[in-house]
């Protein structure tokens, strides 16, 4: 990680994880017990968590996580396009899901 902007964003995949690869519904996400989402959001102190790095760069902790959450549907596209990617047996198999991928609609880009 090379800047704040990569720092924040590769923060907010993290968050969003559990969320994208199904592991939890939306309405769960804060209260997943392997996430530390919750100690950002609503200032859950366990002790080991360094908040304050990311949290610097949002106005109040509200934003982040607005920032995370905004981002659901376009990580689930991106799982969407990495799974059938990577179960691929070789370079010919991943061009064709790539020719297939491409017959969709783009994906929106992302913040």
């Amino acid at each position: 990680i090379e800047t704040d902007e990569q720092f924040i964003h590769v923060s907010r995949y993290i968050h969003l994880n559990p969320l994208v690869a199904n592991v939890v519904y939306r309405e769960d996400l804060m209260n997943y017990p392997w996430s530390s989402l919750h100690s950002y959001v609503d200032k859950s102190d366990v002790g080991f968590v360094d908040t304050e790095s990311i949290l610097a760069h949002f106005k109040i902790r509200k934003d982040y996580e607005k920032f995370v959450l905004d981002q659901e549907d376009y990580g689930k596209k991106l799982k969407e396009i990495e799974s059938p990617l990577a179960l691929a047996q070789d370079a010919g198999e991943k061009i064709e899901i790539l020719k297939k991928l491409m017959e969709k609609p783009a994906l929106e880009s992302g913040r």
